[in-house]
């Protein structure tokens, strides 16, 4: 199993728009990401704190990448 970092919630987001998400919507407690590119992916990421273990499985596996490309990004 390969490691999966903890990042903060801003870290996360800041990649997610490197990797080319763009922000589509954004409230108090989180942030809603969608690519612009066809399948238009949509994530929703937390705007403060940091995200779990388990959260960044679920948005990486949801964004497409695989870990080593994730941690690249952050």
């Amino acid at each position: 199993m390969k490691f999966v970092p903890h990042a903060k919630a801003s870290n996360v987001v800041e990649a997610l728009t490197k990797a080319g998400y763009e922000i589509d919507d954004r409230q108090q407690d989180y942030v809603v990401l969608r690519h612009p590119a066809p399948p238009h992916r949509r994530l929703t990421t937390p705007s403060e704190g940091v995200a779990t273990l388990g959260l960044m499985r679920k948005i990486i596996r949801q964004s497409g990448m695989t870990v080593e490309e994730f941690r690249k990004l952050l």
